[in-house]
């Protein structure tokens, strides 16, 4: 299936809760990526991060959020049509999509809520000079 640059950010009815700038991440970051899901993980990564900020910051439940996001990948991948199965887990495409990002939110949402508890804030960083 080719993609044109109009057909990656179809509008997605669940990111219509979203200010502009988010919610034109989120659909460009899911129309890229749920067709191959090997592209553009860092545009994804950094979408799901606004989209967790924003949506912690509106003051949905923490519980809510995972569901949310879920949605949002299902409608790419209707919208895309992308429902034919990968080779190795015969499962649609966009599933691969829907685990990372649910992975990532739940990251976010830790980092969030208790930022001592994530692994990166039980290291010290070390200064590099250039």
């Amino acid at each position: 299936m080719i993609i044109s640059r109009n057909d990656v950010g179809l509008p997605l009815p669940e990111a219509s809760r979203f200010t502009s700038g988010t919610r034109r991440r989120i659909e460009r970051a899911l129309g890229r990526t749920v067709p191959a899901p090997s592209r553009t993980r860092d545009a994804l990564r950094a979408a799901v991060r606004a989209v967790v900020a924003e949506l912690l910051a509106a003051s949905v439940a923490p519980d809510d959020v995972e569901p949310i996001l879920r949605r949002l990948v299902v409608q790419a991948g209707i919208a895309h049509g992308v429902y034919t199965p990968s080779v190795v887990t015969q499962s649609p495409r966009w599933r691969q999509v829907e685990e990372r990002v649910v992975r990532w939110s739940r990251y976010d949402m830790a980092t969030v809520l208790d930022p001592a508890d994530t692994p990166s804030a039980h290291r010290t960083r070390r200064r590099v000079r250039w």
